[in-house]
């Protein structure tokens, strides 16, 4: 376990758990426990962010890009084979980044 939390962003569950294919460009928000998962982000190329109101303000942002109109999500970088909780890691593209 680790003395500060740590988040990072996932494919969003409706699609990784329940298979809904409006949430297969989507990512939410996930606490990392330990020094193992955060390694697992790191090689990933996800994203580490120090709190949950970070994590939240990555999680909008990423899922509804300035060109993105109306409901449903549509993020614009990948995902990696790395899983966290059975969800695969967000891997932002370089200009989403900067902004996360």
């Amino acid at each position: 376990m680790m003395t500060e939390p740590l988040w990072t962003l996932v494919q969003h569950s409706g699609y990784g758990n329940a298979g809904n294919v409006t949430f297969c460009r989507a990512v939410e928000l996930r606490r990392l426990y330990t020094p193992r998962e955060v390694n697992l982000v790191r090689r990933a190329g996800g994203v580490l962010l120090a709190s949950y109101d970070d994590a939240a303000f990555a999680e909008m942002a990423a899922n509804y890009p300035g060109e993105v109109k109306g409901l449903v999500p549509r993020v614009r970088g990948g995902f990696s084979t790395t899983k966290i909780d059975g969800l695969r890691i967000y891997v932002p593209t370089d200009e989403e980044r900067t902004m996360l």
